[in-house]
């Protein structure tokens, strides 16, 4: 709420977008109640814009997470834009990787036209986060990327990665990571689309 109240302040925002781990875990009995209490909140201080979520590997079933937040995955026209909303899943030890039928659909959709491609998934895809503590990045990463590259995405937004990635630019693409809101210094961010920039 005090970031969307931060928001209004500093100009105001014509979509929130949340990219996953609204809540620590999923699979609790609280955690339905805890996501429809999210939406609640979100909707309540920002009921003039629209809400784009994707679930994280925190969240529990996509199914369920779309149903509480009434959004989809898929391509959102807005605004002269387009945001396409993913839902990877997660093998264990929280190995992601892009399903090839839902590349496959983004690549086919993102033919049609109808402006600028914004993306938005869970796990950030640039630039290369090298750990060994965690597989924080999608096991089909190169092609996810070259693909984004060859729809002509113009923006492609993460979060997963607590400390963020400040923007970035590889093949045409640029990639951001949000930081957590959830730790100190509690960041969230506003982009400026204009004019296909």
């Amino acid at each position: 709420r005090r970031a969307i109240e931060d928001g209004r302040i500093r100009g105001g925002f014509d979509a929130l977008v949340l990219v996953g781990d609204l809540v620590n875990d999923g699979q609790a009995p609280c955690a339905e109640v805890d996501l429809r209490l999210l939406d609640v909140i979100c909707r309540e201080a920002a009921p003039d814009v629209p809400l784009l979520a994707v679930p994280g590997n925190h969240d529990g079933a996509a199914d369920r997470f779309f149903h509480v937040l009434n959004t989809r995955p898929g391509i959102h026209p807005l605004l002269g834009y387009r945001f396409a909303i993913f839902a990877d899943p997660y093998a264990p030890g929280d190995f992601c990787t892009r399903r090839d039928d839902d590349q496959a659909n983004f690549m086919q959709e993102a033919t049609k036209g109808g402006g600028p491609l914004v993306v938005l998934q869970h796990n950030p895809l640039h630039p290369p986060i090298d750990s060994a503590h965690y597989p924080y990045m999608h096991t089909n990463r190169d092609r996810i990327m070259a693909d984004y590259a060859q729809a002509g995405v113009l923006l492609s937004i993460s979060g997963h990665y607590h400390a963020g990635q400040e923007l970035s630019r590889h093949e045409g693409v640029h990639y951001f990571t949000q930081a957590a809101l959830c730790e100190k210094p509690f960041r969230y961010s506003i982009v400026t689309l204009e004019d296909g920039h």
